[in-house]
């Protein structure tokens, strides 16, 4: 048997008390592979058993999260470059100010 996965490159905006947040989905890729040793799907924990394959398959591909914005500051100006009008729109459309905006991470997740 096997699976279909996704990889999902996403920025997430902290404001002010970093509980409030949003998120920019930047990318999402398809992964396919196969189940081994073979997880039967009626097993009552499946979805774990799924999640746990999920995380042992992409632990070589995905990265730590990393901090692109701290301390009122872009930590490189192409990062600056290539996402402040993204992450402009994202503020206006919250009805945030962008002195609101704590920290940026940029993060991967995987799931189904």
């Amino acid at each position: 048997m096997s699976i279909t996965y996704y990889i999902s490159k996403i920025l997430q905006i902290f404001y002010n008390d970093d509980t409030d947040y949003s998120s920019i989905v930047l990318e999402r890729t398809a992964c396919r592979c196969q189940l081994y040793p073979r997880i039967d799907e009626d097993d009552e924990n499946y979805e774990q058993k799924i999640d746990d394959f999920i995380k042992k398959d992409t632990r070589g591909i995905m990265c730590e999260p990393i901090i692109i914005y701290n301390n009122n500051q872009f930590n490189k100006p192409l990062t600056e470059q290539k996402y402040k009008g993204m992450l402009e729109s994202e503020v206006i459309i919250k009805g945030k100010q962008w002195s609101d905006i704590t920290r940026i991470v940029k993060v991967e997740r995987a799931g189904l």
